[in-house]
């Protein structure tokens, strides 16, 4: 998922509906992600009068951040078998998604994340394979 200029790196879970016609197929699922960087912060040396100051060097701290996006997806696939892109049926998807993202803060009491922006998304997108997946996670 991108937001903000970042690029979030998940998971999508969901199940999808074959529907009873090829025009009522839909997909629920839930997106978790994440998008680690460092924060850096500089103390500046503190101006003292008169002049001239001591010899100072600014000092910096960093801590590693893991900002987070998660939320709801929900689709209408659209079958367009008639074209092919890159070997792969034309299967589209167009729906909303609603997502949450915090910036790896959380609240004291409640431990729970604080949300930073929640997003309300217009999702379009395309099958990318007719490939099944090698490997599954059990639960």
């Amino acid at each position: 998922m991108f937001s903000q200029g970042r690029v979030f790196s998940g998971t999508i879970q969901g199940t999808a509906d074959p529907g009873k016609d090829s025009d009522s197929a839909r997909i629920n699922a839930v997106l978790s992600a994440t998008f680690n960087f460092t924060l850096t912060e500089t103390t500046p040396c503190p101006v003292v009068s008169p002049e001239p100051s001591p010899a100072c060097t600014p000092s910096s701290t960093s801590q590693q951040v893991t900002a987070s996006a998660n939320g709801s997806l929900d689709a209408h696939i659209k079958n367009q078998s008639s074209q092919t892109f890159l070997g792969a049926s034309s299967v589209r998807l167009v729906g909303s998604a609603t997502i949450d993202i915090s910036q790896g803060e959380v609240n004291a009491v409640t431990l729970e994340p604080i949300i930073t922006c929640h997003m309300m998304l217009k999702v379009r997108g395309f099958k990318q394979t007719d490939t099944a997946p090698t490997s599954s996670i059990l639960g």
